[in-house]
């Protein structure tokens, strides 16, 4: 074979060899332009999000100046926190002091509350005489009151001066030995006074008696007889599981004579205030 031959030989293959490949990239094109379709909707897809995420990027930024001035404003309390942190410091000495000064008190405290706790027994036992003192004091209370129910009014036609007026209303038999403790025991009462002397002494000495000792005096006139005078409270202590009062009376008769006389009232079973002939 000649020289010829043999090139064109080669040449024949290589026409066959680069129809090969023709054919083979016109296949490998039509896949290509088919997946373009699929390609261009990922595209769009991806370009719809894309508008997405600027639109949310957009938000984002929009609060941003605001953020970087709050922490500027920050950034400016610092200082001031930091010197208040430090004014409160200062403090702490101080405080601990009196914390200690509490704590050395708080011995003495517990011992006063000890000593107080100490004293309940004896209190209570007091608390309990009293209570069991009442029932007897009651009685007596509903006593009087009992014989506040018998009073008689006893009016005045006489000027009275003094703190009360008008009429008082007590038991009759509540002074019924006045005038004698006054006028001597063997002179009558209607002998040595007017009733209605009488019945201004007992209604002063009534009311200074109900009193209480709220009343130390009270003043006494009567321009029809004559007479006036003063009945006054007087320190008395009587015995023991004695109840008595002393009253001095000073009456002036016709302005000439004057009498001067200490009385003792003592209340009896009954609850009534008798003068102590003496």
């Amino acid at each position: 074979m000649d020289t010829r031959s043999f090139f064109l030989g080669l040449l024949a293959i290589s026409v066959v060899c680069l129809a090969a490949a023709i054919s083979f990239f016109a296949l490998k094109l039509a896949d290509l332009n088919a997946q373009i379709p699929r390609a261009i909707i990922e595209v769009e897809k991806t370009a719809r999000q894309i508008e997405a995420l600027i639109a949310e990027a957009e938000q984002l930024r929009a609060p941003v100046p605001d953020i970087l001035q709050e922490v500027s404003l920050t950034r400016e309390q610092v200082p001031l926190i930091l010197q208040e942190i430090a004014a409160v410091r200062q403090h702490f000495p101080a405080i601990l002091e009196e914390i200690n000064a509490i704590n050395h008190h708080i011995p003495g405290v517990l011992a006063e509350a000890e000593a107080v706790r100490l004293m309940v027994p004896s209190i209570l036992d007091e608390v309990e005489t009293t209570r069991e003192a009442l029932p007897p004091m009651l009685s007596q209370a509903d006593n009087i009151v009992r014989e506040a129910k018998q009073i008689g009014k006893v009016a005045t036609e006489g000027a009275v001066t003094g703190v009360l007026s008008g009429i008082v209303k007590m038991p009759f038999e509540f002074l019924g030995g006045l005038g004698k403790a006054l006028f001597n025991s063997g002179v009558t009462e209607t002998a040595a006074i007017t009733e209605q002397d009488l019945a201004l002494l007992r209604k002063n000495t009534a009311i200074l008696l109900q009193t209480d000792r709220a009343i130390n005096a009270l003043s006494w006139s009567n321009p029809q007889s004559g007479r006036s005078g003063v009945i006054s409270q007087k320190q008395y202590i009587p015995a023991e599981g004695e109840m008595c009062r002393l009253l001095n009376y000073q009456i002036k008769q016709h302005d000439t004579n004057t009498i001067d006389k200490d009385v003792t009232f003592c209340l009896d079973q009954e609850a009534n205030w008798k003068p102590v002939l003496r």
